[in-house]
């Protein structure tokens, strides 16, 4: 049993370094790719976020560099500025990398873990032993749960967000075949025109505490304004920037739209994270 961790990343220092600390000994951890880009209408969007090579400004590339020269199983891709005919898809590209390079460690399994979720050690145990043993599945879906921190909140584990837009899956745990890529979809690898996710097994008692909205106003703004002008301000997907717009403003009392609802949360904390509670 072997995994290769894939992450996709740009100006993600406020979490990267509890990131690497909490993952690093994945048990039977191969490599961990980092692909370092940015899509071409973020870039067009954020001038003042991206260096000219379209990469972090943050210190993120600077600490990338500093563990893939300590940790050899550390892969820091600088894709940089990527166009897209679709830009919907635009990570289509730069996650098909880490799975181009999962084909050389031919693992048994390929977990995308973005630069803002985490799991506990103990559940990183528990997805190995899951794929290990459950070898009809290609994909396996774990709850994430979205950790609430706006502006007018202090404590990092004291909300998290529910129902609505924050309910909506996302399959992270992927088995490795060659030649697997990211082709139609950016959330679903597929394999001789068929998604992976299509035979799927959903897991309980595994979570992936995700910590997007307990970012800096700074960097959501960013990904907002990312959003709105990729085209999601109008159309279906609109209710997605109606949600996401309001964790500037909210205040405790206050009701999220689309059916969403703030409570408090109860959840573990993942252990990198304990000694800051």
């Amino acid at each position: 049993m072997t995994v290769v961790l894939g992450t996709l990343l740009l100006n993600e220092i406020e979490h990267l370094e509890k990131l690497y600390e909490q993952h690093k000994d994945w048990p039977d951890l191969a490599a961990w790719v980092f692909v370092e880009f940015c899509d071409r209408v973020y870039f067009n969007t954020n001038k003042d976020m991206v260096s000219k090579e379209g990469l972090s400004i943050d210190g993120t590339t600077e600490f990338l560099e500093k563990i893939s020269r300590e940790d050899k199983r550390v892969k820091h891709i600088k894709m940089g500025v990527l166009d897209s005919d679709d830009p919907a898809q635009g990570k289509c590209r730069p996650r098909t990398e880490y799975l181009r390079i999962s084909d050389t460690y031919r693992p048994s399994a390929v977990v995308v873990l973005d630069a803002d979720e985490f799991y506990r050690k103990q559940d990183q145990e528990w997805i190995n032993s899951i794929v290990s043993e459950m070898t009809y599945y290609d994909a396996f879906l774990t709850p994430h749960r979205d950790i609430w921190k706006p502006p007018s909140i202090n404590e990092l584990f004291k909300y998290e967000a529910v129902g609505g837009y924050w309910a909506i899956p996302h399959t992270r745990i992927w088995r490795w075949y060659s030649g697997l890529e990211y082709k139609r979809n950016h959330n679903f690898p597929e394999k001789f025109g068929r998604f992976l996710n299509e035979n799927q097994k959903q897991l309980s008692g595994i979570h992936r505490i995700h910590l997007g909205f307990a970012s800096t106003l700074k960097n959501r703004q960013a990904k907002h304004r990312y959003y709105e002008n990729r085209g999601e301000i109008i159309g279906k997907r609109a209710w997605y920037t109606h949600c996401r717009e309001a964790w500037e403003v909210w205040q405790p009392g206050d009701v999220l739209p689309h059916g969403g609802k703030v409570i408090p949360y109860r959840g573990f904390i993942p252990e990198v994270f304990k000694e800051e509670i």
